[in-house]
């Protein structure tokens, strides 16, 4: 099992540097390029650090690296300490929010979407377990939990079109956040589906910025332009855009499209969703697993599931 000095050898430091290093000591001054360097071979090398050799009851501190899905406007309203462990996963967790650029000290970093190799070197410096969720990338070296949504989507659309909708008219939201485009991969997913049916109307599209006063009027647009159904692919305009649907009496079909739900949500409409409790039970489960032992990094599917 690999130790400090292994990873000095490999690195041309001395094992105080590693040390202080690899315990997060902020006042030691050394180039994140060093930092990086110390954290990588100690993934390479399989380094575990004592907290990981322990089996104690400490709370698994998990941070959660976001700023690809939700928009800085919106954040407070994800707030991830109303996560509650599913009772079949042990040991208690503390969860936070970690921001774009900087660097702090938890257990397990929980990076939501696709990340460059710019902001995973900057993940690294939080901690070396990560856990990818929703990510494309093809990165081996950590684990990640990839929700499979087409399946239920396709389910959606064969929904609508047996109750005869021809005309779909699909809601989302888009941001644009120092270069970061939210939202984005989600419309041009549906656009796709939605061609191969022959179901798309360019005019039936209706985007907004990702914010949730937004929904409203996103809502009034599309029923202004008479579809057959609506299916509403933000969660984030979900609450403004139902206000505005439940105004008006009409035969148009409602499907909703939630992903991240902190907690389950009662729907009076058909819904693509995510197993909140299954989607959280395995991440947590690879949490724990990955801060008491080291292994080889997995990749886990979770399914969504349409709800009618």
């Amino acid at each position: 099992m690999a130790n400090m000095k292994d990873i000095a050898e490999r690195t041309n430091l001395s094992i105080g540097t590693v040390s202080r290093i690899l315990n997060h000591d902020d006042s030691l001054v050394v180039s994140k390029e060093v930092r990086l360097s110390v954290l990588r071979a100690s993934l390479e090398l399989g380094y575990r650090t004592p907290r990981q050799k322990r089996s104690d009851t400490q709370a698994i501190r998990i941070a959660i690296a976001d700023w690809h899905v939700v928009p800085s406007s919106e954040r407070h309203s994800f707030d991830y300490s109303k996560l509650v462990p599913p009772a079949n996963v042990e040991g208690s967790f503390q969860f936070f929010r970690l921001e774009k650029g900087s660097v702090c000290s938890a257990d397990v970093v929980l990076a939501v979407g696709f990340f460059p190799p710019e902001e995973l070197e900057e993940l690294l410096l939080t901690s070396t377990n990560l856990i990818f969720l929703d990510s494309r990338k093809n990165d081996f070296d950590f684990d990640r939990v990839t929700v499979d949504f087409e399946p239920a989507i396709n389910e959606a659309l064969d929904y609508l079109e047996s109750c005869g909708c021809k005309k779909v008219a699909f809601l989302t939201g888009e941001e644009n956040e120092k270069n970061i485009l939210i939202g984005r991969r989600r419309m041009q997913s549906m656009r796709t589906l939605l061609q191969e049916r022959g179901l798309y109307n360019e005019d039936l599209f209706f985007q907004d910025r990702l914010d949730s006063s937004k929904g409203s009027s996103l809502m009034k647009k599309a029923l202004e332009s008479q579809p057959d159904a609506i299916v509403l692919g933000c969660q984030i305009l979900e609450k403004s855009a139902l206000e505005e649907f439940g105004k008006h009496e009409s035969n148009i079909r409602l499907v909703l499209y939630r992903d991240i739900e902190l907690e389950p949500l009662p729907s009076a409409y058909p819904v693509i969703r995510m197993s909140t409790e299954q989607l959280w039970e395995t991440l947590l489960f690879l949490a724990s697993s990955r801060i008491r032992k080291q292994g080889t990094a997995v990749k886990i599917f979770c399914q969504a599931a349409f709800e009618r």
